[in-house]
This record gives structure tokens, sequence and C-alpha cells, in this order.
């Protein structure tokens, strides 16, 4: 499914422009964060740093396979 998704995601951006392939990027990534902010609201005891640390470099490599499987197709 992800392979047909970025497949047919290929073939629309193959018609555009750079600068409109900008920004049909910019806007599916819109709500993709480094950082997902939410679960660190939702704690109420304090956390060490080291457990900080490795929260937020899960988040980001999470959000680096994300980017990963939507956009290096299309390079």
């Amino acid at each position: 499914m992800v392979a047909a998704a970025a497949a047919a995601l290929q073939l629309i951006l193959g018609s555009y422009s750079e600068l409109q392939r900008l920004d049909v990027i910019l806007h599916v990534t819109s709500k993709l964060r480094m950082v997902d902010i939410d679960e660190f609201h939702e704690r109420k005891e304090a956390m060490e740093l080291l457990e900080f640390q490795n929260i937020c470099m899960r988040h980001i490599y999470a959000a680096k396979d994300k980017l990963m499987k939507k956009f290096v197709i299309l390079c």
C-alpha cells in the first residue's frame, strides 16, 4: 500500500514544477513534528535527563523514518 501511494504521488508530482513539488511536500508534512510534546504534557512526574533524551531521539528517528518512506521514492 505504501508503494502504491508513493507511486501515485510520484505520478501527481511528475507534472509539477520544482516549486510546486516543494509546496506539496510542505503541505503533506505540515503536521509532522520531530518531537511529540503531548507525551511530555501527559507526564505528572519528573524525569531524568537521560530518559528525556531517549524519548526525544525515539521521536526524531520515527519522524525521519516517516519522511524517508514518503519522499525518498520521489527523489
